[in-house]
């Protein structure tokens, strides 16, 4: 009698023996089918990224149960299905459990497969995907890819990764990586509606611009870019609106051809109330900044600033004169209970104590530099003054005494017609005139 061979198939994808096998004994006349079990999979795989590696960690399956381990990667989001499958990176022995990527490329998502091997079978996938980060910003760096799209750049802030740019002279906001300088959008058109826009303010989840030119502020969101809503019109009473902050709860904007202030809820954006006349003094702020129980308002034309009381909006005081030394008051920063002003014609910085509500001092000539000052920003104890004079320069200044730090200017920087700046903690932005943005660490 002849000996019949029956062998039991399975399709494996890419030929991997995964699963049961079947092995067969002749005896005799018949057969006898042996299952031999693919080795279990590793569990609790991690991957933890920087920007130019990535770590895997997993727990390994009991003891002998296996011979070795192999590492695979592909390109995005979907993790090789089988040992022929994408990139092998590694074979490691029964007893690692952890394996360091180090091709890898920054803000790059990879996906990788972990297999345990015994012999000529291997287990199903065990997958992860992460997402390296970006490359982080060394030394001092210009920026001036076309899609900035920037164009007389009037007003920036840093938020939660975000680095938005107003763009006066297109009517547009760019948002930049503020960790790499990467451009990722620029808003522009459609319902934005922006027309001049000047300022711009975020409270971490909203983010309103205005627009001076339309006499509407516009609101999008953080997160995302899209457009919200648009406030204009009727009892908004925005006129020529410049200058814009939030404690919030509500956001005070600065009415530049109307001599007033205009309140309305961040949440909603319904409109609270317009303050003008008589003892406010307005006479065309620019400049808006909160502090506490109080709002400061930069009038320029009248070389004062006028205090208001955050709950009702009512005139507390107008700052002017003596130790204030304000000389067409251009920028407001408040850094603790301390309000820092930047006077252009003046060439100084003033320091006045918002919760008292009085004026410090004036800090001017010597090693300061000031020509022009137009900006403010701080952080860390420090505090930057941009100086949009020809051919500009920042200079710095300790936040707490006002001391004299330094004067950044030259080839380096490529400072043109420099006018906002912002700091995110780590990094100091400046935008230029020449559609350009420079960015220098900020210790």
């Amino acid at each position: 009698m002849g000996l019949r061979l029956h062998r039991a198939t399975r399709a494996l994808a890419g030929a991997a023996l995964v699963g049961a096998v079947v092995a067969l004994t002749a005896q005799g006349s018949g057969a006898t089918a042996t299952r031999v079990a693919a080795p279990t999979p590793v569990t609790k795989l991690k991957a933890s990224a920087t920007y130019n590696s990535v770590t895997l960690t997993w727990s390994n399956p009991r003891h002998g149960t296996f011979s070795l381990v192999e590492i695979r990667r592909a390109l995005g989001r979907t993790a090789p299905a089988t040992v022929r499958a994408g990139t092998l990176l590694a074979r490691l022995g029964a007893t690692r459990a952890s394996f360091v990527d180090h091709g890898v490329a920054p803000s790059t998502t990879y996906a990788y497969a972990v297999f345990t091997i015994k012999g000529a079978l291997s287990s199903r996938a065990a997958k992860v995907t992460t997402t390296t980060a970006v490359r982080p910003l060394a030394g001092i760096n210009i920026f001036s890819n076309p899609h900035y799209a920037l164009s007389n750049p009037f007003a920036m802030i840093a938020q939660g990764g975000h680095l938005w740019v107003v763009n006066r002279g297109n009517d547009s906001v760019t948002e930049v990586n503020d960790a790499s300088g990467a451009w990722i959008q620029t808003l522009s058109g459609g319902s934005y509606g922006f027309s001049g826009p000047d300022g711009i303010v975020t409270d971490g989840t909203h983010v309103w611009v205005t627009n001076g030119a339309g006499n509407s502020v516009t609101e999008f969101t953080a997160a995302t870019g899209a457009w919200v809503r648009t406030l204009s019109g009727g009892s908004y009473g925005f006129n020529g609106p410049v200058g814009i902050a939030s404690d919030g709860v509500h956001v005070w904007v600065a009415n530049n051809g109307g001599d007033s202030v205009t309140e309305f809820t961040a949440a909603t954006g319904a409109w609270v109330q317009t303050v003008s006349g008589g003892s406010y003094g307005f006479s065309s702020p620019v400049a808006v900044a909160v502090e506490g129980a109080h709002v400061f308002v930069a009038n320029p034309n009248a070389n004062s600033v006028t205090e208001l009381a955050t709950s009702s909006g009512a005139w507390v005081q107008t700052l002017s004169g003596g130790t204030c030394g304000f000389g067409y008051p251009r920028a407001l920063l408040t850094v603790g209970t301390t309000l820092w002003v930047a006077n252009k014609t003046a060439d100084s910085v003033s320091e006045v104590d918002a919760a008292a509500g009085t004026c410090t001092t004036s800090f001017s000539g010597g090693s300061y530099g000031f020509n022009g000052p137009v900006g403010l920003t701080s952080s860390g104890g420090h505090l930057w003054a941009v100086n949009g004079s020809p051919p500009g320069s920042v200079t710095e200044m300790s936040a707490t005494t006002g001391a004299f730090t330094s004067n950044r200017s030259g080839a380096p920087y490529g400072f043109t017609y420099p006018v906002p700046i912002v700091t995110d903690g780590a990094h100091v932005w400046v935008a230029n005139y020449n559609a350009t943005l420079t960015e220098f660490p900020a210790s």
